[in-house]
């Protein structure tokens, strides 16, 4: 408990104390009212002080471990979906700022550049989805459903989901062609 205190005073001093108490409020606002076992809770605890404390490896962790005690958790499967959507976001724009310096890529360029976005749609959007589906169907949220959209419009644009366009002029093609 004495760790706990010390860490809450050193966080405030070095935060400005609205953002601290905004960032203690929203924790225990978004926590369950329902019985959470003890190890949840301080899980949850955890993360939030390695949040404060900007070390978001050990903070993932600790949301990882609350995933596997209670699939369903919303606030793990919340932030989990969030992180990994925003770091998907910044890897994409990584790889279309250095493709976009290229003034003509060739054909090598481009499939090396879609070969990258598929990539980092695998590493990184694909978590995202899957947590923020958890999440909502414990709760609806316009955000979360936002960012399933555009993960859904990403996938599209690289090709791995088939427009109604495409799939209308695949099947019209089909009719033309005689079948041998």
């Amino acid at each position: 408990m004495r760790i706990f205190v010390v860490v809450q005073i050193v966080v405030q001093r070095k935060m400005n104390r609205t953002r601290w108490l905004i960032r203690m409020i929203v924790c225990t606002v978004f926590v369950p009212m329902t019985v959470i076992g003890q190890d949840i809770e301080t899980l949850c605890h955890e993360a939030e002080m390695h949040i404060l404390a900007n070390r978001t490896e050990q903070a993932i962790a600790c949301h990882l471990q609350i995933i596997e005690q209670d699939s369903l958790f919303h606030t793990s499967n919340v932030w989990l979906g969030n992180y990994y959507y925003l770091k998907g976001l910044e890897a994409v724009k990584e790889a279309e700022a250095t493709y976009y310096r290229i003034a003509q890529p060739s054909h090598m360029q481009q499939a090396r550049y879609l070969d990258e976005l598929k990539m980092l749609h695998d590493r990184h959007f694909v978590l995202a989805d899957i947590f923020l589906e958890r999440a909502l169907r414990v709760q609806s949220n316009d955000h979360l459903e936002q960012l399933q959209k555009s993960i859904l419009a990403f996938r599209t644009r690289i090709g791995l989901v088939e427009t109604e366009e495409k799939k209308t002029f695949f099947k019209a093609l089909a009719k033309r062609i005689p079948l041998l």
